[in-house]
C-alpha cells in the first residue's frame, strides 16, 4: 500500500470518527504491518485482525504485554513453553523500561 493511499485512508477514518458524513470506516484486515511503529496504539482483539502480517517486533511486543498479564498461577508458568515464549517476549524494544519478565 502506498502512504498516499494510507493517508486517504486514514483521512477518512478519521472523518468517520467525527461522524463526518464523508468518511469512511477503515478496513486494513490483511494489512502488512512489518516495520510498523505500533507504540501506544491498540490492537484490535478480534477475528480481523488475525490475518495481520507482523514482524518479530511486533510480535514480541504483543507477547510481551500478553505474558506480562499472565495470572501467577496460570500452569503454562511451569512448561518449557514458558521459558520460550519469556525468551522472545523479552526481546520487546521496551523491556528495559518496563521489566523483564521472568
Amino acid at each position: 500500500m502506498e502512504k498516499k493511499e494510507l493517508n486517504k485512508i486514514l483521512d477518512d477514518h478519521r472523518k468517520w470518527l467525527s461522524d463526518d458524513p464523508t468518511g469512511k470506516r477503515a478496513d486494513l484486515r490483511n494489512a502488512e504491518l512489518s516495520n510498523a511503529n505500533l507504540d501506544f496504539a491498540c490492537w484490535v482483539l478480534s477475528c480481523k485482525s488475525l490475518s495481520c502480517k507482523i514482524d518479530d517486533k511486533i510480535f514480541n511486543q504483543l507477547l510481551y504485554h500478553t505474558l506480562k498479564i499472565c495470572p501467577v498461577d496460570n500452569p503454562i508458568r511451569k512448561t518449557d513453553a514458558w521459558k520460550l515464549f519469556v525468551y522472545e517476549a523479552n526481546k520487546f524494544h521496551r523491556t528495559v523500561e518496563c521489566g523483564e519478565i521472568v
